[in-house]
């Protein structure tokens, strides 16, 4: 068997942080979620959920299904369809 095509990887589920959370708790918050996947407890975590590690947020990684959004909406627009 060989792959013929792979779908770029997507966001599963989010972590947010409140706006008004104090920077010193956040970054404690953001340390040890980042590092989760270095600790067997952690692992077991990550493993519950059937992920393999954290990472953060960048906008880049909502490019593919942004895309996808308009692609639909024009789709639904060309074809007369409205919601």
């Amino acid at each position: 068997m060989i792959v013929l095509a792979k779908s770029p990887s997507f966001i599963r589920g989010p972590v947010c942080f409140r706006k008004d959370i104090h920077d010193r708790l956040k970054g404690l918050l953001q340390e040890g979620l980042l590092s989760l996947h270095n600790d067997p407890q952690g692992q077991q975590l990550l493993n519950l959920f059937r992920v393999d590690k954290l990472v953060p947020f960048r906008q880049v990684y909502l490019d593919g299904v942004i895309a996808l959004v308009e692609e639909y909406c024009a789709l639904r627009e060309r074809s007369g369809k409205r919601n």
